[in-house]
């Protein structure tokens, strides 16, 4: 027999060893790889990893699916989902890089420090911004505080001629990672610094100064899950001033937000607190006896690649959230553009972490003022 048709008589069988394997592991049920994903990225991430998942990949000798489950960053830190050593997922996503420093007792290891980006900006309706508006400081926290302080809007800015109560909305702090960064964006422009000190969140006159503020929330219930598509629905009787993730607002540039005689005007709070998604996998996720805890991690780490590729930074910006790098440019911050969003933001110097005691008895507090 010629040599060329040995080669090719192999190549055939290769091929065709190829074809079988592929058809096999095809035909074998999945292994599921669980992955927790904060639900200010869960529509984004899960889409991508739907569309990862259709590739079939593949740990070990065997087909693998990740399957995400929406949970708030709050949850895992206070230990609401009880995830133990038997039972957790193997990756997660929360939305802030500090949750993973509240949540140090789980065996976490990075695989990614940021998929996309997000942040907390200020949604005021027309009206409400100008009439708190004094043309000599921007709009920000000490305008919204002594407005909830006064209560009505005939007592806060008695010239303007807008009428009834002040209202103000955000999620709820104490369960929500995006609720209990308002407390956090309130605490750094009280203290006029980034990074939250116990001193702050102790102290007896920036309670007193916050209070009214959570105290104006007329009902978180009514807010829902977004407060956004809420406030675009029903407009300023829910809410007239609102803190919220940047991608919320985005999302939900609708309704009366845009209305033409009343729009919604965006500002940005002076200390940014910056949603970072980081990517984390458990130090010894669970495996079978086809797929190894290396084979899971190596699979979650593909998973980040994937999320980071070029396609899939593009699709996070159709979802309100910034890529990793570089400016957005997609058309839901073009659209926003002209109500106050702005694509370049200097994001170097975020708000950081107190110590979680510290802020468990600010949230004990925050929980008391709004039952």
């Amino acid at each position: 027999m010629r040599r060329a048709t040995l080669v090719f008589l192999l190549f055939i069988v290769l091929v065709a060893a190829i074809l079988a394997l592929s058809q096999f592991l095809q035909s074998q049920p999945a292994f599921d790889v669980q992955i927790a994903v904060s639900p200010l990225a869960f529509d984004w991430a899960s889409a991508g990893i739907e569309r990862y998942n259709l590739t079939n990949p593949v740990a070990g000798t065997r087909r693998i699916r990740f399957v995400p489950l929406a949970v708030d960053d709050v949850a895992v830190w206070e230990a609401s989902v009880n995830w133990t050593a038997a039972s957790h997922p193997a990756a997660w996503i929360p939305a802030w890089s500090g949750s993973v420093t509240y949540a140090s007792g789980l065996p976490f290891a990075a695989v990614e420090p940021s998929l996309a980006r997000t942040v907390l900006m200020w949604g005021v309706f027309n009206s409400r911004a100008e009439a708190l508006y004094d043309n000599t400081t921007p709009f920000g926290w000490d305008a919204v505080a002594a407005a909830a302080a006064a209560g009505s809007w005939a007592a806060a800015a008695p010239e303007s001629g807008v009428t009834g109560s002040v209202i103000t909305a955000f999620n709820r702090p104490t369960t929500t990672l995006s609720g209990m960064a308002v407390l956090f964006s309130a605490a750094a422009d009280y203290s006029s610094a980034p990074r939250i000190t116990t001193d702050v969140l102790v102290s007896a006159d920036f309670r007193l100064w916050l209070q009214p503020v959570l105290e104006s929330v007329p009902n978180f219930n009514t807010l829902g899950a977004s407060p956004a598509m809420t406030i675009a629905a029903r407009g300023a009787a829910v809410g007239q001033i609102a803190l919220l993730p940047e991608s919320d607002w985005l999302r939900n540039l609708t309704g009366t937000l845009v209305t033409a005689n009343d729009p919604v005007r965006f500002y940005y709070p002076e200390h940014p607190f910056l949603f970072d998604f980081p990517l984390m996998v458990w130090a010894s996720p669970s495996a079978d006896g086809a797929v190894t805890a290396a084979d899971v991690r190596s699979a979650v780490t593909a998973l980040g690649a994937v999320l980071l590729s070029p396609a899939e930074q593009t699709n996070a910006q159709a979802f309100g959230l910034r890529p990793v790098s570089g400016t957005p440019t997609g058309a839901a911050f073009s659209a926003g553009e002209i109500y106050g969003v702005q694509a370049s933001l200097p994001l170097d110097m975020p708000i950081t972490p107190p110590p979680l005691n510290d802020l468990r008895r600010l949230l004990t507090w925050a929980d008391n003022v709004l039952r």
